[in-house]
């Protein structure tokens, strides 16, 4: 997917821009709150996506993982977002160290 025209890489776990739209979905038990452009473009042009995310490998050394799920095709902005919040919750709770912008927490949760 990488290499074909108009393929976007996103990261959805950046805190939501202030007046823009915005989805809910739960992550860790809380409601949390996302930017909705890309789930409604995502959906509007019918694109397949890949959710991901880079991780330290176990250990002392400064390796990273790349783990990448899909492709996937969303229906609407709302499923993208479920599917997105069920992934970013897995990592979190099993390693939540890996997460490194924990100072925007209260930008997310409400």
């Amino acid at each position: 997917m990488m290499g074909q025209a108009g393929t976007a890489i996103v990261v959805m776990d950046a805190p939501p821009t202030e007046g823009r739209s915005t989805l809910n979905a739960t992550v860790l038990g809380k409601n949390a709150i996302f930017d909705a452009g890309f789930p409604a473009i995502l959906v509007d042009k019918k694109k397949e996506y890949v959710l991901y995310a880079m991780c330290l490998q176990a250990g002392d050394s400064l390796c990273k993982k790349l783990e990448l799920h899909g492709p996937y095709s969303a229906v609407d902005a709302q499923e993208f977002l479920r599917n997105y919040a069920d992934f970013l919750d897995r990592h979190l709770a099993s390693d939540s160290a890996q997460w490194r912008i924990w100072h925007t927490a209260p930008q997310f949760w409400h």
